[in-house]
């Protein structure tokens, strides 16, 4: 009798535990969650990429809003109609939030702040100077700005944001605090904190890109920050035009020391490794047809400086051509430019160190033969590289071109010296299979 007593009791609990908590399993598993990406530093194409990527996740999770934390001087032109085209058309509600205290939102973060169905900003903070410039600071075309200023007009307009504060943040580069974003009409709370943010918010109605109604509810919403990693941190330092021009410049650098001293190919691995990355870079960021092909050109001036040394003529060549590139090399109605430092500073260092390469060249091949007939005839060396009849072969460290009117070489075989003509030597196959095949 006592343990049935004990079993219906038990039973009787359960039951009352699930009838009495529905609720609040249901808003613990099934709440929609508010998802936190952070736009920090420089817009760029990878940023960028990241916030539209956070877009596209808080649709496909139906979030209950996308947070965006900004604290950005700007950035790209390119990159920041892209996300702010996303935000425009997002199927979920967008909040963006300068903050922390002191914040800013600058330059291409003031039109994506005033993109956001609701905008905020922390106490302290800042909005607006959002005349377009260069990255080095360099003015821009009026038709840039008038283009940049209409842009943010239609942005404001959209959002029910001050018109004339849009326009006057990009052709006066007027900046107001959150204070006075407020009053303006500019943007929608000010808020400390972040679960303040969203206290504030709930309950409210925004209009989404699609003329729906959303009412916003947060008081069960889990946060969720996104984290790019340290690879988004990676990528997002590739993404510099200085830093991108610089790896041309060495990456180039790297393959004439290969072409002047080839050996075990340190300086070709580099060299290749560095172009890569440099041509990551570019696929990001908006070059020009022109200053790809300058860039070709000095390559092939540097090259040819190390084949035909003589007074450094070519290398200055590749060196102007290397200046005229970096000039060329980005589209400046985007923003981006290679800084004027960093322009000289690389086309001189390339510059000495080909002109150097060349000298070593010259004098490498005036110097007298360190191995003499008797030292090379009949002696048998190893074939490194091989292709058909000609290839490669190294002596006492030093890398000899070899060709033979035998069988075709391969690479690994054992071959004799026969007669020398210059650089070249004649060879046979020394293996006995070899001449029986």
């Amino acid at each position: 009798m006592i343990g049935r007593r004990w079993a219906v009791s038990l039973c009787c609990g359960l039951m009352a535990a699930l009838v009495a908590s529905p609720t609040a399993a249901t808003t613990t598993v099934d709440s929609p969650p508010v998802i936190v990406a952070r736009l920090d530093g420089t817009l760029s194409p990878v940023s960028a990429n990241s916030l539209i990527s956070a877009v596209t996740e808080a649709e496909e999770r139906d979030a209950a809003a996308l947070l965006v934390e900004i604290d950005t001087p700007g950035g790209l032109v390119t990159s920041m109609r892209q996300v702010v085209q996303r935000f425009l058309n997002a199927q979920v509600p967008v909040i963006t939030y300068v903050t922390p205290n002191g914040a800013r939102a600058s330059s291409a973060g003031a039109l994506i702040t005033m993109s956001g169905n609701i905008a905020a900003m922390a106490p302290t903070s800042t909005i607006g100077a959002a005349t377009p410039v260069t990255l080095s600071g360099g003015r821009v075309g009026d038709k840039i700005v008038n283009d940049a200023a209409s842009y943010a007009e239609a942005i404001a307009a959209a959002r029910g944001r001050d018109t004339g504060f849009a326009r006057d943040s990009v052709v006066a580069g007027a900046s107001i605090t959150s204070e006075q974003a407020l009053d303006r009409g500019v943007i929608d709370v000010i808020a400390p904190n972040r679960l303040t943010l969203l206290a504030q918010l709930d309950g409210r109605t925004v209009e989404l890109g699609d003329g729906t109604s959303v009412q916003l509810s947060f008081e069960s919403a889990p946060v969720v920050e996104r984290d790019p990693g340290w690879t988004g941190a990676v990528l997002e330092r590739l993404v510099d035009p200085n830093l991108t021009f610089l790896l041309l410049a060495l990456g180039t650098l790297s393959l004439l020391v290969e072409f002047a001293s080839p050996g075990i190919g340190a300086g070709g691995i580099t060299g290749v490794i560095l172009l890569l990355l440099a041509g990551f870079s570019l696929s990001l960021l908006p070059t020009t047809l022109v200053g790809v092909a300058l860039l070709l050109l000095a390559a092939g001036l540097f090259i040819a400086e190390l084949f035909v040394p003589g007074t450094g003529v070519l290398a200055a060549g590749g060196s102007v051509a290397l200046v005229i590139a970096g000039l060329f090399l980005f589209d400046r109605s985007s923003g981006i430019s290679v800084s004027q430092p960093v322009l000289l500073g690389v086309a001189a260092v390339v510059l000495i160190g080909s002109t150097a390469l060349a000298v070593a060249v010259r004098n490498a091949q005036a110097q007298p033969y360190r191995l003499d007939d008797e030292q090379l005839i009949n002696r048998v060396v190893k074939v490194v590289v091989a292709h058909g009849d000609q290839g490669q072969a190294m002596i006492d460290g030093e890398r000899w071109h070899v060709r033979t009117d035998e069988p075709p070489l391969e690479r690994g075989m054992q071959v004799r010296v026969l007669e020398r003509s210059g650089l070249t030597l004649l060879v046979e196959p020394d293996d006995d299979d070899w001449r029986q095949r």
